[in-house]
């Protein structure tokens, strides 16, 4: 039976080398404890949410070195993680997997959010594809955040294999959070 740590930590935005060693620290701690997966929230490598910063070249470059850096951690790890990813001109809200020090695949993030404080179709384009991984001979389904809510979403997923399903989420602080 494989074994899972969750980690929701409260990653700052924009600050990709302190999310990077908070996420580092996390990993190490867990393969001391004999965990092989590590789960880490959306957007966990730069905060959530990046907003413009994730239309910066420099931003996203470094994203790429954070998983470059996290990929060597993953000898006897596995780590999902959210962060923007880039194909092409496109930017996506990912979750990566990494595992004996490859990345093994992304998740895109397929239904953006658009109401209150979220703005995602601003800045991410949809992911077309579900993603399963395999580990322990168990296969997860990847989602993001608001795919979980959709019943469409998720009978796919299962259809697709998937017998359970890891959902990373975040959402931004406001005020009236607790009122709504």
């Amino acid at each position: 039976m494989a074994k899972i740590k969750l980690i929701q930590e409260n990653p700052i935005v924009g600050d990709i080398a302190g999310n990077l060693l908070k996420a580092k620290e996390e990993v190490m701690k867990a393969e001391k404890k004999g965990i092989d997966l590590v789960i880490f929230s959306e957007m966990f490598l730069c905060g959530y949410p990046p907003e413009d910063l994730v239309l910066r070249s420099d931003f996203i470059k470094k994203i790429d070195d954070a998983i470059e850096e996290l990929k060597e951690l993953t000898s006897n790890i596995s780590i999902v993680i959210g962060a923007p990813s880039k194909k092409n001109n496109d930017i996506y809200n990912s979750a990566y997997f990494l595992e004996k020090k490859e990345l093994k695949l992304i998740y895109s993030k397929q239904i953006l959010p658009n109401y209150k404080e979220f703005d995602e179709r601003r800045y991410f384009r949809a992911g077309e594809e579900n993603k399963i991984i395999e580990l322990d001979g168990i296969k997860f389904g990847l989602s993001i955040c608001e795919d979980i809510w959709s019943e469409d979403y998720v009978k796919n997923l299962v259809t697709d294999g998937s017998e359970v399903i890891i959902n990373l989420s975040a959402s931004p602080f406001t005020i009236t959070k607790k009122n709504d």
